[in-house]
Parts: structure tokens; C-alpha cells; sequence
């Protein structure tokens, strides 16, 4: 929950970050023919807490 969050308290990316995330998603495969410059910070769920037994 905490990552999803963060990308709202941190700046707005600049160019150069915004450059740098759509090169990183498109050599990645997870931009489709539609999408343009990718001005959003990306974030992800971290996976689910492993249980110490």
C-alpha cells in the first residue's frame, strides 16, 4: 500500500525521468503502440510477506 502511495508524495518526474521510464517500459515489453511518454512515476506491489515459521 505504501508503494502506491508514494508515487502521490513524490515530485512530479521531469523530462529526463519521464525519458527514462518509457525507454526502460518499452525495452521491457509493457508499453502497447498507443502509449506516448510516460509522465506518471511507476509502482508496484511489493509480494505478499513470507511467513517465518
Amino acid at each position: 500500500m505504501l508503494a502506491k502511495r508514494l508515487s502521490t508524495i513524490l515530485p512530479p518526474s521531469n523530462l529526463q525521468e519521464a525519458l527514462e521510464t518509457t525507454k526502460i517500459h518499452s525495452v521491457a515489453g509493457k508499453l502497447s503502440a498507443a502509449d506516448t511518454l510516460m509522465t506518471e512515476r511507476p509502482s508496484c506491489s511489493p509480494p505478499e510477506p513470507v511467513l517465518m515459521k
